[in-house]
């Protein structure tokens, strides 16, 4: 076939696509043609709404005023000229549609002529989102082929890493589109198709922060362009020492026509959206009567019951085999009448599965093991989890209050290898252990010892928890272990009184005092700056035992309200502290559930759309470097 066969044939494919296929086309014209400098946030936008109207079946503009006067004089003609009259009328549609499509063809030879056929036809690697580039458009934004690739072998990773070490029945060596998983809904789908469906969803939800971050104004601060710039200057290192560009090193990494411009844009979008996450979890927290209601509606799911296991070898070689196991389990766990024999009968039941365990590097020796097994018998777990972990069918029946203390049930899994013997060991009752959510503004006074200070702030900034680590916990040093002057006491609570001042003088909301924390509390680990997920000094739905005294005393009083603040000192300086939650387990519970449901009733409404360059996006095979190796786990 000749080159211009070929453009012909391109050029007569795009005039037969959907006007959303080729939407953009008009705008284009007026666009530059390919650039030497594409600015990532800011790709054209070719959009051509008014292009739908002219090639749609709607079209009638034309010739409303020709029949309206063929309607006014209606009743003069006589009943065969009105035949006719109507005749004309359908063939002026067509020929005015006809002419439309002409239009539409005009203008895609126009824009062709002007761009090249590649500016419509080809993916790139720099974020330049030609209709050929772009694989999805999610709200407003346009999604790269090789930005859904990214988050494409990200998924791919994720599920076969962890199938790898058997949480997921996924056999990385096997064609993934004939292996079945079930989607969110509980419909059986193809492994292949849920990495699509997961990738879609993991682009929709960032993407739908992103949006609506930059409408709020968010902006990327200093220290997180830096890391940003850290990042591709690491990444360009990198590919240097391996012999190859930064764009061939990331797109053999990170997945096809993915590029430094792609890991760019991903990173701003991924801080921006993650801000405007933390704050929206904040502005748009349950209220108490929207919890309540939540919580009366689902009150079954927050209840929890506890039960014990006994786990036997299950032999799944045939039929008979399995059956002669599953029996065999079966009249063992009519033995059993309670916990103590549950635990007395793991040394014989469990011994093949000791020995696997030993062989495994999990126990040194076969009392280890035992001990070990007896210890972690028992779980206290709610419905959902129960179904997760083993089935609906095991929710229900130990959730059932027919179902009495102490009764038994078997639980071959094939996929594990094993059969459980089941036994309920309490009634279902709702999770009453008390925790609090508060947030809170670290001010530590100042030592005039540089190397023990900044040991502490080493400390302070590993820890899990920070300057609200327990009293008993000897690696992290207080205050009170280094010498502070009566002065840097003085100076740091007159920095925190400053602090509550401009709170108390400002709009005194959750979201102001959380910007508060975020701008001046050195404890990091509860900020954006550290590691721990958390944000504008926020310790949410945390148990007794895990906070200095000092600082738990104040959040569990019996007095609180949502909203209160006051300065509290302890041995690692003063806390300005914001109260939200004291009480039960459960109740926490459902406030989260309750703002889960909340958030997914709004992306339920973000609209996700496949565009040309979809066709093209990774699919996933055995083999691709995005899928976890079962013998390294990598």
């Amino acid at each position: 076939m000749s080159e211009k066969d070929n453009e012909k044939n391109i050029l007569n494919k795009l005039t037969d696509e959907s006007t959303d296929d080729v939407e953009t086309s008009s705008a284009a014209a007026s666009e530059k043609a390919e650039e030497s400098e594409w600015e990532f946030a800011s790709a054209p936008s070719l959009d051509t709404e008014f292009l739908t109207d002219i090639g749609g079946d709607d079209v009638t503009v034309a010739i409303d005023s020709d029949a309206a006067s063929a309607e006014n004089a209606e009743e003069k003609k006589p009943e065969s000229e009105k035949k006719d009259d109507d005749d004309n009328i359908k063939l002026s549609k067509k020929a005015v549609k006809i002419g439309a499509c002409a239009f539409v063809a005009l203008i895609v030879i126009a824009v062709l002529a002007f761009f090249g056929i590649k500016y419509y036809t080809t993916p790139n690697s720099d974020e330049k989102m030609n209709p050929g580039n772009i694989a999805l458009r999610i709200g407003d934004t346009d999604v790269s082929i090789g930005m859904y690739n990214y988050y494409y072998d990200s998924i791919v990773y994720e599920y076969t890493y962890y199938a790898n070490y058997g949480y997921y029945d996924l056999d990385t060596t096997t064609d993934f589109a004939t292996q079945f998983t079930k989607d969110d809904d509980g419909n059986e789908i193809s492994w292949l198709d849920f990495f699509e469906q997961q990738t879609k969803e993991r682009l929709k939800l960032n993407i739908y922060y992103y949006e609506q971050g930059v409408k709020a104004g968010i902006e990327l601060t200093d220290e997180q362009k830096s890391n940003i710039d850290s990042q591709i200057s690491n990444l360009a290192t990198t590919a240097a020492q391996s012999g190859q560009s930064i764009n061939e090193y990331i797109a053999d990494n990170y997945g096809e026509y993915c590029g430094e411009a792609t890991l760019r844009k991903f990173l701003e979008q991924y801080y921006i959206a993650g801000t405007y996450y933390y704050q929206s979890q904040i502005t748009n927290r349950p209220t108490e009567e929207e919890v309540n209601a939540y919580f009366s509606e689902h009150e079954a799911d927050y209840e929890s019951v506890s039960f014990a296991i006994l786990e036997m070898p299950y032999d799944t070689s045939d039929e008979t085999t399995k059956a002669a196991a599953v029996q065999s389990a079966q009249d063992i766990s009519e033995t059993l009448t309670d916990l103590q024999a549950m635990k007395d009968a793991i040394p014989v039941v469990s011994a093949e599965l000791i020995q696997q365990y030993i062989s495994l590097g999990y126990f040194e020796t076969e009392e280890d093991a035992i001990e070990s097994l007896a210890e972690s018998q028992e779980f206290t777990q709610t419905k959902s989890e129960i179904e997760s972990t083993f089935s609906a069918e095991i929710s229900d029946w130990l959730m059932n209050s027919e179902t009495a203390v102490n009764s038994t049930m078997v639980y071959p899994n094939e996929d594990s290898g094993i059969i459980y013997i089941i036994m309920k060991t309490a009634e279902p009752i709702l999770d009453d252990t008390e925790v609090y959510s508060v947030r809170h503004i670290l001010i530590m006074p100042k030592s005039d010892d540089t190397a023990t200070e900044d040991a502490t702030t080493e400390d302070t900034e590993t820890a899990d928890t920070e300057t609200a680590d327990t009293e008993t916990d000897t690696d992290t040093e207080s205050t009170e272990s280094t010498e502070i002057s009566e002065e840097a006491w003085n100076a740091a609570y007159e920095d925190a009184q400053s602090i509550l001042d401009e709170y108390n003088n400002g709009e005194k909301t959750e979201l102001s005092f959380a910007l508060l924390a975020e701008a001046n509390s050195e404890d990091t680990g509860s900020t954006s700056a550290g590691q721990n997920g958390y944000y504008g000094g926020g310790y949410e739905g945390i148990t007794l035992g895990q906070m200095v005294s000092q600082f738990e005393d104040w959040a569990t009083d019996d007095s609180r309200r949502f909203g209160d603040v006051e300065i509290v000192k302890s041995d690692y300086g003063y806390h300005i502290m914001y109260f939200i939650f004291d009480g039960a387990q459960y109740l926490y519970n459902a406030q989260q559930d309750c703002a889960t449901a909340k958030e997914n009733e709004v992306l339920d409404g973000v609209k996700v759309k496949e565009k040309a360059g979809f066709k093209k996006v990774k699919t996933a095979t055995p083999g691709d470097k995005s899928v976890a190796v079962a013998s390294s786990g990598q």
